[in-house]
């Protein structure tokens, strides 16, 4: 597939001009259970995938019924409190019941989230003050509708949503600035994700950078060479 490129001079990465790779900092802590949170702003939260190492044996002593406990006792905690949190990223895998509890906490400005295993986002309307939002996967989400609604978004980067087609909602949040729609971490093989069409993109006056480096457009009206020259960056399929 060939791409069109304005300005790829300007092009920059991700995990540092947009959002911050949180993993990479030793200075923000990793918090497995809620007893450890002490009301930091800034935290990796790790609210799934326990385990608990016997060194002797070296087997995992980790029970389902365990997990599941904690799980529960993260809903209950997320649920419970409003919490001073700001920036957040989600290093475990989140499933439905972590990711509606942690919506709930409407301070959030910006939120990473590595794997969403989920297809239902519209508690995501509780973090009303969402400025940055990275999901590096999404496997299961089919429907974004309930990102409308999120008029302080700045930037939304979407990866791996290949059940995905409709991106029309996303023309609705006019603060948005910088746009990815890419496999960033997922990319083990050669499938696009694909885009019913482009058109969203015309309602979008705030628009600075475009990545649609691994989509398909099905029905490309908007994006040309012409459309794009007052951005700063962007980058789409040719075909």
């Amino acid at each position: 597939m060939q791409y069109y490129c304005h300005n790829p001079s300007a092009e920059q990465f991700i995990y540092t001009d947009f959002v911050r790779d949180l993993r990479e900092s030793d200075d923000v802590p990793y918090i497995k259970y809620p007893s450890e949170y002490a009301r930091q702003e800034i935290i990796k939260l790790c609210c799934t995938q326990h385990t608990d190492i016997d060194r002797t044996t070296n087997t995992d002593r980790m029970t389902d019924a365990r997990q599941r406990k904690i799980t529960a006792e993260w809903v209950d905690f997320l649920m419970g409190n409003q919490l001073p949190l700001r920036e957040v990223q989600l290093c475990t895998l989140t499933p439905q019941r972590i990711f509606n509890a942690l919506c709930t906490q409407s301070g959030i400005a910006s939120l990473c989230v590595k794997w969403l295993r989920c297809d239902d986002i519209t508690a995501i309307a509780g973090l009303k003050h969402l400025k940055k939002l990275f999901i590096e996967r999404a496997p299961s989400l089919i429907d974004i509708s309930p990102l409308a609604s999120l008029q302080e978004l700045e930037v939304l980067i979407l990866g791996d949503a290949m059940k995905l087609r409709d991106y029309s909602p996303i023309g609705k949040i006019q603060s948005l600035q910088m746009l990815g729609v890419c496999r960033y971490q997922a990319a083990t093989d050669s499938r696009k994700m694909k885009m019913q069409s482009d058109v969203f993109l015309a309602g979008l006056p705030d628009l600075r950078y475009l990545d649609l480096q691994d989509v398909v457009i099905e029905d490309k009206q908007f994006l040309s060479s012409e459309s794009v020259s007052g951005m700063d960056f962007a980058r789409f399929p040719m075909e």
